[in-house]
């Protein structure tokens, strides 16, 4: 995974597949980038404000496309049935809050286990992980 996409990089690939980089893709693109892991429905609603005859479907489809070549990364969001998204930007570590569902990046000192771990038999090659925690956010404690 990348770091950082440039939209060229990212309409590039779109063409390799023969899908077109439309207003509304970019328009979802430009929200990943400044969103906190939102979900499909949450990106609909902000893409639908400005292009109204937008379907939900527009919306997976894309998220479906972008994920596909290496662009978007899905977050489960600690059991949760509605997926979380984000640019896919290397190795990332993520809190999930088992009380509220809010996912928040989660910054490390040292690279996370996986890239210490022996390779594995045969031809195998890790290119990418994730390691997700979950628990209880400061807040939902204090609640508590």
């Amino acid at each position: 995974m990348r770091e950082n996409w440039s939209v060229e990089e990212i309409v590039g690939r779109f063409k390799d597949r023969g899908m077109r980089m439309t207003p509304q893709r970019m328009e979802v693109l430009r929200l990943l980038t400044e969103m906190s892991h939102p979900t499909a429905e949450q990106l609909f609603e902000k893409v639908h404000a400005r292009f109204p005859f937008v379907s939900q479907a527009t919306i997976y489809n894309t998220l479906r496309a972008l994920k596909e070549i290496g662009v978007v990364a899905e977050l489960a969001g600690g059991g949760q049935r509605v997926l979380h998204y984000e640019m896919a930007s290397g190795e990332r570590c993520h809190f999930t809050c088992r009380s509220c569902g809010q996912i928040r990046d989660v910054e490390t000192d040292e690279p996370p286990i996986a890239k210490d771990l022996p390779k594995l038999h045969g031809s195998y090659r890790i290119e990418d992980y994730r390691l997700e925690l979950f628990g209880v956010c400061p807040e939902c404690a204090e609640g508590t």
